[in-house]
Formats: C-alpha cells, structure tokens, sequence
C-alpha cells in the first residue's frame, strides 16, 4: 500500500506506513453513519444535520458535515467487508499468502485517478501570463488496483442496505451554486486589472473550488468594504 498525506476517515497509517490500521473513535462515527442510513433509514442529508446539531468532529476539523463526503463514505470499499476469497480473486497471489483466511478485510483501491496538468495562458491589461492547471480524471475500473484493509467492523449488511438506499442519489450540478457567470478572460477587475472568473464558493462558510482566486465575488466584497470604510470617515 501506498501512504498517502491523509489517510481514510476511520483509518490511520501504521508504523511502517504501508497499510492502515483501525483509528477506533472516528470508525464508531462510520459505523453509526452506516446504521442511520442501512437500518435507521435516514437520509444523508438527515445524518448531515444530527452530526452538525451534536458537534460530531469532521474529518477536516471544520464545524458542518458535507453530504459528499456522507456519500463518498457509503460507497468506498474500504468500509465493506469482503472474505478472504473475495480478496483473494482481487489481489496478486504473493499478496493473498499474507492474509488470515478467518478474517475480513476491506478493499483501498490504488491507481484510480489520473492527474493531468497543462500550461495555460491569461491575458490580462499588463500582458500575457502563464500558470498550470490540473485535471483529475477517473482511470478505467480494470486499472484499479486493490489493496487489502483491516476489517472496518461494519456489518456488510448495513453498507449494503445503505448503499441502496442512495443508489439513486445524484450529485448537483455545481453551476447551481453560482452567482456569476462569467467567460474567463473577458471580464477584468477595475481596481487591479486581474482577469475575473466565477466564483463557485459557499456563501455561508466561504469555502470552494475558487478559493484564493480573483473572482467576481472577491472585489465586490472589496468595493463594499471600501464603500463602508468611506462612509464611516465622514
């Protein structure tokens, strides 16, 4: 296994740093995630809301729960437990002589997404400049490669219950979330001349895909800050 900075919400690297093992206190939070949904019947957005109301700790140390990483949970193999011969078809023959043929384990898969960067340009009133601009891309399935897990202790009925249970779940669109719709490289800012873009991120805590951007939403914030710094010296 390949550590990585962060490791799965109810896991943390071992010693060695080549495979995980249990971090008990947050894979309890797992656990009651997947019987609120599986068994319980709750939706997402129901466990979003009861975790934030009790102050659950995030996984980033934030103060709200987000529905995406709720459902990116429920779907992640790492939490489903799988036999020693489902992991057995999964993994190479070396790997599967390792493992306790009584136990179970959950499946990190390896390899999934491709990193793509390029080199873009802007051109904005002081010139043409340059800066890099990635793309993460899902890899084919059959590229996956799994990686055996400590058993997480959630029943396999209760991730499957709760997987169906949002099978027909879809993401929206992110576009439903702006205020701006702006081309890219049309629009630049008055008081500096910066190239302007969308700015996607969440009105209530500030946080999204734009952040340390120079957007619309950014100098407008400015021209009010300015506006009311000016009215308060007269």
């Amino acid at each position: 296994m390949v550590a990585t900075r962060s490791s799965d919400y109810g896991f943390k690297n071992n010693d060695a740093r080549d495979n995980y093992v249990v971090h008990e206190e947050e894979m309890r939070i797992v656990r009651r995630v997947f019987r609120m949904v599986g068994v319980e019947g709750r939706t997402i957005n129901a466990v979003k809301k009861a975790f934030d109301r009790e102050w659950v700790p995030t996984p980033g140390g934030g103060r709200f729960w987000y529905q995406t990483f709720l459902r990116r949970m429920i779907r992640d193999d790492a939490y489903r437990p799988h036999t020693f011969e489902e992991v057995a078809s999964m993994v190479a023959p070396e790997v599967s002589a390792r493992l306790d043929r009584d136990r179970l384990y959950g499946i990190w898969w390896f390899n999934r997404r491709e990193r793509k960067e390029r080199q873009v340009a802007e051109v904005g009133v002081n010139g043409r400049r340059y800066r890099r601009r990635s793309k993460n891309t899902m890899k084919p399935r059959e590229e996956w490669v799994a990686v055996p897990v400590p058993d997480p202790g959630v029943p396999r009925e209760w991730v499957d219950a709760a997987r169906e249970a949002i099978k027909d779940n879809r993401r929206p669109p992110s576009s439903n979330r702006r205020f701006w719709e702006l081309s890219g490289s049309l629009l630049y800012c008055g008081c500096c001349g910066h190239v302007m873009r969308p700015d996607a991120r969440c009105a209530r805590t500030g946080r999204g895909s734009t952040t340390g951007a120079h957007t619309a939403g950014t100098t407008a914030a400015m021209l009010v800050r300015t506006a009311k710094a000016s009215t308060s010296t007269k």
